[in-house]
């Protein structure tokens, strides 16, 4: 997280708009990648326990 909080620093002193993108995408990328992973672990779960319900 650190190198992420210091490049949007770097960015949004040369600028402010350029750092607001680059957290956009970062935080839109992270948010995917968590739905993505759920998703696996329900498809998982559903398919391990589906016979026993």
């Amino acid at each position: 997280q650190k190198e992420i909080d210091e490049k949007a620093l770097a960015l949004f002193k040369e600028d402010p708009d350029k750092a607001k993108e680059y957290l956009t995408s970062y935080c839109k990328k992270s948010g995917n990648k968590a739905v993505e992973e759920a998703w696996k672990l329900g498809d998982f779960l559903w398919t391990k326990y589906d016979g026993k319900f």
